[in-house]
């Protein structure tokens, strides 16, 4: 019986310590769980607020300039092409489709554009003395002799990218009367048809008329063309967050200069307000990365008040001191005649556009508190009246 009490007790005792390390293993079993949940909260929500920062994803560069070897024959294009200006799109040619290149958004496709001499070599050598004399390169772009234009315009949207080119690294780009290249990638986000349209403005440095001080030909650009008319399919998964449904997941722009696109606002869809008035032909101005908030003419003035910083001289805050030219005294302006100054039919009216000069500055004293306190619209202390 002792024995089989001492079993029992033993048996009882053992069970015990099973529960209480159960209890303790359940217990660092949920806290783990807990922090899981919580990080996998923390993670996700901090990734709608940096959606917009991490747009650019790792996209297929396989059509990129550092991708695409440039063709020797470049340099003998004079021969081929005359002097006329061309573009390449090397990645087309690979393609099946040799007039069409699809991509999706973002991917970079690499463009080059052939400038042959207009001259033949060792001709007209006074000429070219006096080129030489007259313009030249500036010391850190020596490869840079001609002013050329380029854009993607989708053909749909009529959104107008801009390439940025650079010349390529080559010795002929040092010298003057030879076959000239540039390169640069087109980065198209929006589901379109893009086709190249670009023109050359000036050759032979003809642009830089700062060195020596010179003016240069008359104006006449000269078309570039693009080899085999190739254009630029791209496609927007609707997932993607630079599709146009999704722009308004996109965090609140926090800089004045991110890049972005002029967008027919009826092809948008969302509500006016959320994209402002149309200013450009009747556009509005859609960033990549971020959205703009519209703030009416009240909010702006108080969040200027807000953020404004006080005066250790005074009580009170700073007064803020608008600089600008005639543009910037319009919109102050409607800013602070809350809209009023020239809205309605009044908006296309001269003085509204462009002569405003001769118009009295209107002063909406005692209409809110706000806005004359934080602008003061006088002569004194060296001001200029607008």
């Amino acid at each position: 019986m002792d024995s089989l009490r001492r079993q029992r007790t033993h048996g009882v005792r053992v069970s015990a310590k099973a529960r209480r390390w159960a209890v303790i293993l359940i217990a660092v079993a949920a806290i783990v769980l807990f922090f899981r949940i919580c990080g996998r909260l923390y993670h996700s929500g901090q990734g709608r607020d940096d959606w917009g920062a991490n747009l650019i994803a790792q996209v297929d560069q396989k059509y990129s300039c550092a991708s695409q070897p440039l063709d020797a024959s470049v340099w003998s294009a004079r021969a081929s092409h005359g002097t006329q200006p061309f573009a390449i799109i090397p990645a087309a040619v690979r393609t099946a489709d040799r007039n069409m290149l699809p991509v999706v958004a973002g991917q970079p496709v690499c463009i080059r554009v052939v400038v042959p001499p207009i001259r033949p070599a060792g001709l007209l050598a006074r000429r070219e003395k006096e080129m030489v004399e007259l313009f030249q390169t500036i010391p850190s772009e020596p490869g840079l002799w001609d002013s050329i234009i380029l854009d993607a315009v989708g053909q749909s949207s009529g959104i107008s990218i801009p390439v940025q080119l650079q010349p390529v690294a080559h010795a002929n780009m040092s010298r003057r009367n030879t076959v000239h290249v540039y390169e640069g990638e087109l980065q198209a986000y929006d589901a379109d048809v893009f086709a190249i349209s670009g023109v050359v403005e000036y050759r032979d440095a003809a642009w830089n008329y700062e060195q020596p001080a010179s003016l240069p030909d008359e104006y006449q650009p000269e078309r570039i063309s693009v080899l085999r008319d190739v254009q630029i399919r791209v496609s927007v998964p609707r997932a993607s967050s630079f599709h146009p449904e999704n722009h308004m997941r996109l965090p609140v722009c926090q800089r004045t200069d991110e890049p972005g696109r002029w967008v027919q606002p009826a092809t948008l869809p969302f509500a006016a307000e959320a994209h402002g008035q149309p200013l450009y032909g009747g556009k509005v101005w859609l960033p990549y990365r971020c959205r703009l908030r519209s703030y009416t003419y009240s909010a702006f003035l108080q969040c200027l008040d807000d953020y404004r910083p006080f005066s250790p001289e005074t009580t009170g805050k700073y007064t803020v001191h608008w600089f600008g030219d005639p543009n910037s005294r319009r919109a102050l302006k409607k800013i602070t005649s809350l809209g009023q100054w020239c809205s309605g039919i009044m908006a296309s009216q001269p003085q509204c556009l462009c002569d405003d000069s001769g118009e009295a500055f209107p002063r909406f004293t005692g209409q809110n508190t706000v806005r004359d306190t934080l602008l003061e619209l006088n002569d004194e202390d060296g001001g200029w009246s607008v």
